[in-house]
């Protein structure tokens, strides 16, 4: 009897201390979490805009703004991202030019595995996924 109400307590104890774990456990590819200067804006309210959408979309879940010479640079907090998912809108560019690139840094430091950029009268709209 004495044994079952230790095994007991001792698999509610563990209970206790694996689910805080998991909670926090890192993605499938189990890596590190990375840091990395993502793009560099011409205006701090386009930096925000794509700052604040990639939070709430759960590519990073922290980012800040540096600014320095007349370039707002948008760096984010990461895990490393190997697989796709469902598209999600985070920008609409000045131009297609400037989506592709904000798009290809994301491809190149793998924080989205793969975007679309698309619009009309010259803009860009960035879908990451």
């Amino acid at each position: 009897m004495k044994l079952s109400r230790w095994l007991g307590a001792a698999l509610i104890g563990a209970g206790v201390l694996v689910a805080p774990l998991s909670a926090n456990a890192a993605p499938q590819s189990g890596a590190a979490p990375a840091r990395v200067m993502l793009f560099a804006f011409d205006s701090y309210d386009d930096a925000e805009t794509v700052g604040e959408e990639g939070e709430d979309a759960g590519y990073w879940w922290n980012y800040w703004i540096d600014s320095d010479r007349g370039s707002y640079s948008l760096y984010i907090k990461y895990h490393k991202r190997y697989t796709s998912r469902p598209g999600t809108v985070l920008y609409t560019a000045s131009d297609v030019g400037q989506c592709n690139d904000l798009g290809g840094q994301g491809i190149k430091h793998r924080v989205w595995a793969g975007f679309t950029c698309g619009g009309d009268a010259g803009r860009g709209t960035l879908t990451a996924k």
